[in-house]
């Protein structure tokens, strides 16, 4: 039985994806909100649908917090009882 052996630009295909996740994996463990500095995140650097209901937690984010610009709604809305009260 032959046995197969991978060739150079397997072993260098490996290695970078080794090396790539690894980073990935250093910045996920290191990276923390203490390392972001204030008003960094804006609304064009986040995806939309992104930052949905059910991924913040209760009472991190209030009316007060929230810019008058942050809170409109757009057209694609239809869960309009999660936005705050005075907004």
């Amino acid at each position: 039985m032959k046995r197969l052996i991978p060739s150079p630009a397997m072993a260098v295909a490996l290695l970078a994806l080794i090396v790539a996740l690894s980073g990935s994996a250093y910045a996920v463990t290191k990276i923390g909100t203490k390392q972001i500095k204030s008003n960094a995140v804006t609304t064009a650097k986040i995806k939309n649908k992104a930052v949905t209901g059910a991924k913040i937690r209760n009472g991190s984010v209030s009316a007060s917090k929230l810019r008058s610009e942050s809170t409109r709604l757009n057209s694609s809305h239809s869960d309009r009882s999660r936005m705050p009260s005075s907004a």
